[in-house]
């Protein structure tokens, strides 16, 4: 419990140094291209935005680290052929495939 106590006092943290690190990052034209170039700590703090941006337009309010870990694989498998493809648009187009 206290392991979980103190990642949630972290996320601030973590999320702070990546908006710092970052600037503003406008996920609707997060490109591939540009996840590559971003530091771990804000690829990480996009990654986890947009899974719960996704699990919200579909009122899902379970955190799945195995959906995370499904989608980070998809966006790899897509960008390495689609520098300017949209990350956004990548976890849609995987969402309505089915993929949980």
């Amino acid at each position: 419990m206290l392991a979980l106590a103190v990642g949630v006092v972290a996320i601030p943290a973590i999320a702070a140094k990546a908006a710092a690190d970052e600037g503003e990052v406008d996920i609707a034209t997060l490109t591939c291209s540009k996840l590559r170039t971003m530091d771990d700590h804000a690829v990480g703090f996009a990654v986890v935005w947009i899974d719960g941006y996704l699990g919200s337009r579909a009122d899902d309010t379970v955190f799945s680290s195995s959906r995370m870990k499904d989608n980070a694989k998809e966006v790899d498998r897509v960008c390495k052929d689609n520098p300017n493809k949209s990350v956004l648009s990548i976890l849609k187009d995987y969402e309505a495939k089915g993929a949980d």
